[in-house]
């Protein structure tokens, strides 16, 4: 297998802690570099009761809620927002948004996440 094509499932990605977010992620694909922004494609779960924290980076992101259920906040200037999300749900955010994801169920909040 090469980095041109491939074919992985998401079953087999090892999902590990990160210094920046709580929970365990994994980048399946990722095409940015110090000098260019590029496809990011991530796979992460949080566990119940857990939120990531507060963090940004200067990627648009789109996040799939594939199991659980959770709320997604995010801030625009000087007002907050919150959402509930559950399996099916988007989250969509432009680049420089602070934002944060909790999972608020007995089960880990489970999706996949692209930024570009």
């Amino acid at each position: 297998m090469n980095d041109t094509a491939w074919v992985k499932s998401i079953d087999s990605v090892e999902l590990k802690g990160s210094a920046l977010l709580k929970g365990k992620w994994a980048r399946m694909v990722d095409l940015s570099s110090p000098q260019a922004r590029g496809l990011i494609f991530i796979v992460g779960e949080i566990e119940p009761g857990m939120a990531t924290g507060w963090h940004e980076h200067p990627e648009d992101e789109v996040f799939l809620v594939l199991s659980g259920h959770g709320v997604v906040r995010w801030r625009l200037e000087d007002q907050q927002y919150e959402a509930a999300v559950e399996p099916g749900s988007a989250f969509f955010k432009r680049g420089g948004i602070a934002h944060e994801m909790e999972a608020s169920t007995d089960a880990p909040l489970f999706g996949i996440g692209v930024k570009v």
